[in-house]
Parts: C-alpha cells; sequence; structure tokens
C-alpha cells in the first residue's frame, strides 16, 4: 500500500511538472520558432483540449483494462510527447506534442484521483488535497528545470525511467468489460453539478496563476511572493484535504467557496496595497484540492474513472484551455476581470455543493 501512494503521488508530481514546463519557457520558445507569445497561448490551449480528451479516454480505458496498464500508457505517451518537444524545429509540430502532452498528464491524472479513492480507506482527502499541491510543487520545478534549458529532455526522460512504477499501484478494477458501454449508466443529475464543480475550479485556479506574473509585474511585485505563494498552496491544499476528512466533503466544500468568494471581493480592493491578499484567494480555491478524488468517490468503482474525467471534460476546456482568454476579453483592469471570475466561480461552488 505505501509503494502503491507513494508510485502514484511521484507520477503525478512528474506530469504537474510536465505540464507546467512549457511556461518558463515560453520566451525562449518565442525566440527559437520565430513566433508570437500569441502563437504559443494557443499551444496551451491546446495542451487543456488534449487533457480534456485524454482524460475522459483514458478514464473509459482505465474502467475496461485496468488502472496500472492506461496509466503506463499514459506516463508513457507525455513522456515521449516532451522528449520530441525539445528536438522539434517547428512550432506547428508543437501544436501537436503539446496536445499530446495535456493527452497523457490528464490521463495520469484521472487515473490517480480514482486510484486514491478506491485503495485508501481513511485519509483520501489529505492524500488527494497533497496530491493535487503538488502542482505547486511541479511549478516550482518548472521554474528551476528552466534554467538549464533541458527541462523537455529531463522532463521527458524521468517519465519514462520512472513509467514500471505504474506497475506498483493497487489495481481494483476486474477487466474485460466493453469500454464506452457503462456510459449510460452515468448519473446525469451527478455528472451535471460535478461538470458545474469541475469548470468553477479550473476558471477560478487556472487563470488567477497563469495571469497573477503579469499582475505582479505591473504592480512592480517581487516574483519571490509567486514562490512563496506556491509553498503556502502546498500547506493549504493538503490541509483542506484533511479537513474534508473530518468534516466532510460537502461542508467543507461550502466553507471554502464561501472564503472564495470573500477573497475574491477583497483581492480587488486590496491586490495594489497589499498583495498578500492573494494568499486568502488560495486558500479559497483549496476546494479544488479534493474534488477529483471526492467526484471520484460519488461514482461506483466501474464508471469512477470514467465519471471523474467526465465531470471534468468542460473543466479542463473552459477553464484550462480558454480561461485565460476570457479573463483577458474582459472589458475592465485585469485586477477587476479577475475578481468578476473569482465571485462568480465561488458562487457556483457554492450553490453546486449545497445542492449535490
Amino acid at each position: 500500500m505505501r509503494l502503491s501512494t507513494f508510485s502514484i503521488l511521484l507520477l503525478f508530481l512528474i506530469s504537474a511538472t510536465a505540464i507546467y514546463s512549457i511556461v518558463p519557457l515560453l520566451p525562449s520558445l518565442e525566440m527559437k520558432f520565430h513566433t508570437s507569445l500569441t502563437t504559443l497561448a494557443l499551444v496551451l490551449s491546446l495542451g487543456w483540449i488534449g487533457g480534456a480528451i485524454g482524460g475522459l479516454i483514458i478514464g473509459v480505458l482505465s474502467d475496461s483494462y485496468g488502472r496500472r496498464l492506461m496509466l503506463f500508457i499514459s506516463v508513457i505517451m507525455f513522456g515521449l510527447s516532451l522528449l520530441l518537444s525539445y528536438f522539434i524545429t517547428s512550432v506547428y509540430l508543437l501544436f501537436v506534442t503539446w496536445f499530446f502532452v495535456g493527452f497523457g498528464v490528464n490521463g495520469e491524472n484521472g487515473i490517480s484521483y480514482a486510484v486514491v479513492a478506491e485503495a485508501l480507506k481513511g485519509g483520501r482527502g489529505t492524500i488527494g488535497g497533497f496530491m493535487q499541491s503538488l502542482y505547486f510543487a511541479g511549478y516550482l520545478l518548472s521554474l528551476v528545470l528552466a534554467l538549464t534549458h533541458f527541462s523537455f529532455l529531463i522532463i521527458g526522460i524521468l517519465a519514462l525511467t520512472l513509467s514500471p512504477l505504474s506497475f506498483t499501484i493497487t489495481e481494483s478494477i476486474r477487466k474485460g468489460s466493453k469500454p464506452f458501454s457503462n456510459l449510460k449508466e452515468i448519473n446525469g443529475r451527478l455528472a451535471t453539478i460535478s461538470s458545474l464543480l469541475a469548470i468553477s475550479a479550473f476558471l477560478y485556479t487556472v487563470p488567477f496563476v497563469s495571469l497573477l506574473p503579469t499582475l505582479f509585474k505591473e504592480l512592480h511585485v517581487s516574483y519571490l511572493t509567486l514562490i512563496i505563494a506556491s509553498l503556502i498552496g502546498i500547506v493549504f491544499y493538503t490541509l483542506s484535504g484533511y479537513i474534508s476528512d473530518v468534516i466532510g466533503r460537502k461542508k467543507a466544500t461550502i466553507i471554502f467557496s464561501a472564503i472564495a468568494i470573500i477573497g475574491g471581493l477583497l483581492f480587488y480592493f486590496l491586490v495594489h496595497s497589499f498583495p498578500l491578499i492573494i494568499f486568502l484567494v488560495l486558500l479559497g480555491s483549496s476546494f479544488f484540492s479534493y474534488l477529483g478524488v471526492w467526484i471520484s468517490e460519488l461514482y461506483p468503482p466501474k464508471l469512477r474513472a470514467t465519471g471523474n474525467n467526465l465531470s471534468f471534460l468542460l473543466g479542463r476546456i473552459i477553464g484550462g484551455g480558454f480561461g485565460v482568454t476570457l479573463v483577458t476579453l474582459l472589458p475592465f483592469a485585469l485586477s477587476l476581470n479577475l475578481t468578476i471570475i473569482l465571485i462568480i466561480c465561488g458562487l457556483v461552488v457554492l450553490i453546486s455543493s449545497i445542492i449535490l
């Protein structure tokens, strides 16, 4: 059991580092491919779209053929795609490789949530919260690896080397059911509400984290604050997972969504004079930390990965793929644009968690 938990957490960390690895490299990729940041932003969107599609397909197949095999395939996929991304010389090829990086990363993530929900009898929220917090750790690792100029190569080799760990996780699925045959058994009400939760979680978090460096540059705030925020995010997400184990997922989500609404409102009024208000926004986003595990728990084992990834499908596309674009299209100052999205998403999470 300990080896299984260690393996799933380590592979999750590698996947988080993989998907973030392109962010600090954007300026150098702009020069390498003689292209614009606008074009590279489309690459990021394709990664999320690939993740939405890959998460669902890999999730369905893992409910049919087992967690281990599909986890292994997912890690191999994003590992190879990263290696190809390092060697290619055309931005149009990067469109293709980054699509499959997202495909593999989110396939891995969806299986990980299901494994935690199935393999652990207690403390699933804590482990799930810590697992989601590894995205903050992955972001920090991507910053460090970017200094070497070999990020894609290093992470790709690591993914391929560690991929056999997939076969050490606890296997809980009886193989042999026909892929996609269980989709008709998905509870429509549960799928709708959990999709609203996932859309709001991604739309609350991804644009905020992505645009925060831009806002801080405008405000002349040190990037050290971002590093500290990432470290605090690890603590917040792990702690929120533990709280959800103690008081229940629903009650915890109601509390954190209320904090998200308050944090979003205060963000607009205080960010220019007190940038540390971002920590309250991060705390509010903590409902995201155990959301993958919670949604997985709500589905029966034979539908667990399928249901989870179906719920996350629109979240990855809308919040991940086009969230930043949606925020920047609003006709106000960046801080107000972010505030509007933060408050709306917080309200949707609050209402959805109450009626779920």
